[in-house]
C-alpha cells in the first residue's frame, strides 16, 4: 500500500512538472507595484519579500498554498490592492498592509498553465491555458464572494490554442490576443502550422470572440517572450532577434527596434511601475545566487514607434478581397486564355489566302492543288473585304475570249463548281460551301457572291 502511495504521488508530480512544461509557462513576475505603500515588492520565495527600492528584507511564515509557489503567482490589481492568481487556476493570495492572505477556498487546478490573466469590471479572468495534455480556451471568473472559480460562456470565433506565453493586451473592453486554430492535442507542436495563427479580439462585454485576421509575422517566435505593460495600450516583445517589435494592436501595425538602443531590454523585464517619463522594472541579473533580482529604470519614449510600420495581422476582409480578385483575375486569364485558344484553333483550321503572294496555306502548309484561274477568282472576291460582290463581274475572268454570254456563264458555273469540290475535299467538309450567295436587293434576279469567312481568312 505504501508502494502504491508513493507511485502515485510520484505519478502526480511527474504529471504537474510535464504539463507545466508543455504549457510553456511565462517568465516569472518577481514582484509587483504596492499602491497601497506606493513602494515596489520583490517576492524572493515563499516567506521572504523585499519591500521599497532600498530592498528591505522582510520575513512572514509561509501560507499553505496547496502544490503553487507564491513567486509564480501573477500579480494583478482590482481596485488598487494586488491579488496573486495561480495562473493554472485556484490559489488566490491578496496582499495588503505589507501581508499576504490566501482568500480562496479551491486548490491548484493544473488545469490553465500558461492562461492569459486579467481584470475587467473589478474581477479577475483567466483565458486559455493548457492541462491535462490538452489546450485548453476556456474562459473561468473568481468570485470574490464564494471563492471559488466558475466557467463563463464564450462566444463566436473562439480559438484553439490560447496560450499567455504569446501576444495578447487588454485595451479597454477588448482582448487583443495572437491564438490558433491548430489541434487540440497537447503533443501538437506549437506554430508548426503558421497558416493556422490569427489575431483575435474578445469583446469583454459581450465575451464575443472576432477573428480579425491571419497573423503576418514571419514566424510565430517572433509572438513569444512578451512582456505586457498595464499602463499603455502599445506592448514589448523580447524576441529572439536582436530587435524588440513595438506593436500596437489598436491602429493594427508594429514597428522593430534596436534593442541595444533600449539598454537591453530582457525577455524578463517585468515593468512594475511608470511615473511621467520613466518606467520601473524588476529583472534578474546572469547569475545563480538566489538573491539576483534588482531594479531598473527604462525611459518610457521606449513606446514611441518611429520607423516602418507594418501590420500585425491582414484583416480578414482583405484576405476576402485578396482570395475574391484572385480568383477573378485568375478567371478572367483563363477566359482569356480560352478565347485565344479557341480564336488560334479556328484560325489553324482556316484556309488562308494571302492576296499579295497570291498563295493558299491550310494548317500551316501550303496547298498547289488550285491552278492560276481559280486563285485569280478567289482574290477577286476577297478584294471585297468581305463585301457581296455581282456575280457577273466575274465573268470578267473569261475575258478577252471571243466566246458567246452563254459559253462564259457555262464556264464561269464550271469554275465555280470545281472550287466548291477542291475545297470541300481539302476541309473533308462536304456541308458547308466555300461560298456564299445572296440576292441582289436592287434586282431580284441578279445574284451576289462572298467568300464564306468560317472557311477561309484573307491577309492582304
Amino acid at each position: 500500500m505504501r508502494k502504491i502511495v508513493i507511485l502515485l504521488l510520484y505519478l502526480s508530480s511527474f504529471l504537474s512538472f510535464s504539463q507545466m512544461e508543455s504549457g510553456l509557462r511565462e517568465i516569472k513576475k518577481f514582484g509587483f507595484w504596492d499602491n497601497q505603500n506606493s513602494e515596489p515588492v520583490i517576492i524572493l520565495n515563499d516567506s521572504t519579500i523585499y519591500i521599497g527600492l532600498e530592498k528591505s528584507k522582510l520575513l512572514f511564515e509561509p501560507l499553505d498554498l496547496d502544490d503553487s509557489k507564491l513567486n509564480e503567482l501573477i500579480p494583478l490589481t482590482v481596485k488598487d490592492t494586488t491579488y496573486l492568481v495561480e495562473q493554472s487556476g485556484g490559489v488566490v493570495v491578496k496582499y495588503i498592509d505589507r501581508t499576504f492572505t490566501r482568500i480562496d477556498k479551491s486548490f491548484t487546478h493544473h488545469n490553465q498553465y500558461s492562461s492569459i490573466p486579467f481584470v475587467f469590471n473589478d474581477e479577475i479572468y483567466l483565458l486559455g491555458g493548457s492541462g491535462l495534455f490538452l489546450h485548453k480556451n476556456i474562459l473561468i471568473r473568481y468570485d470574490f464572494q464564494e471563492k471559488e472559480w466558475f466557467r463563463t460562456p464564450t462566444f463566436g470565433d473562439i480559438p484553439n490554442i490560447i496560450r499567455g506565453h504569446y501576444l495578447h493586451i487588454k485595451i479597454n473592453n477588448d482582448l487583443y490576443l495572437v491564438a490558433s486554430e491548430g489541434n487540440s492535442d497537447i503533443r501538437y507542436k506549437e506554430g508548426m502550422k503558421d497558416d493556422s495563427w490569427f489575431v483575435y479580439r474578445l469583446n469583454l462585454t459581450s465575451m464575443n470572440f472576432f477573428k480579425l485576421g491571419r497573423l503576418n509575422i514571419e514566424h510565430y517566435n517572433i509572438a513569444r517572450y512578451t512582456h505586457r505593460n498595464l499602463f499603455t495600450d502599445k506592448l514589448i516583445s523580447r524576441t529572439p532577434t536582436p530587435y524588440l517589435y513595438i506593436y500596437d494592436f489598436k491602429n493594427n501595425n508594429y514597428t522593430t527596434i534596436d534593442n541595444n538602443n533600449t539598454n537591453v531590454f530582457r525577455e524578463d523585464t517585468n515593468i512594475i511601475h511608470i511615473e511621467e517619463n520613466t518606467m520601473l522594472a524588476i529583472q534578474q541579473k546572469r547569475s545563480v545566487t538566489k538573491d539576483n533580482l534588482y531594479y531598473k529604470y527604462f525611459d518610457s519614449d521606449i513606446y514611441v514607434q518611429n520607423g516602418e510600420k507594418h501590420p500585425i495581422y491582414i484583416e480578414n476582409n482583405m484576405v476576402f478581397y485578396y482570395y475574391i480578385g484572385t480568383s477573378l483575375a485568375i478567371i478572367i486569364l483563363l477566359l482569356l486564355l480560352g478565347h485565344l485558344l479557341k480564336k488560334w484553333h479556328k484560325n489553324f483550321n482556316l484556309v488562308t489566302l494571302n492576296t499579295k503572294t497570291k498563295t493558299l496555306k491550310y494548317k500551316g502548309n501550303y496547298i498547289t492543288k488550285f491552278d492560276g484561274i481559280e486563285l485569280d477568282l478567289l482574290i477577286k472576291i476577297a478584294n471585297t473585304k468581305g463585301e457581296y460582290i455581282s456575280y457577273n463581274e466575274l465573268l470578267d475572268l473569261f475575258k478577252p475570249h471571243s466566246d458567246s454570254y452563254e459559253t462564259l456563264r457555262k464556264k464561269r458555273k464550271q469554275l465555280m463548281r470545281t472550287l466548291s469540290e477542291k475545297f470541300k475535299g481539302l476541309l473533308n467538309n462536304y456541308q458547308t460551301d466555300i461560298f456564299i450567295y445572296h440576292s441582289d436587293p436592287m434586282d431580284k434576279r441578279a445574284r451576289l457572291i462572298k467568300l464564306n469567312e468560317d472557311i477561309i481568312k484573307i491577309i492582304s
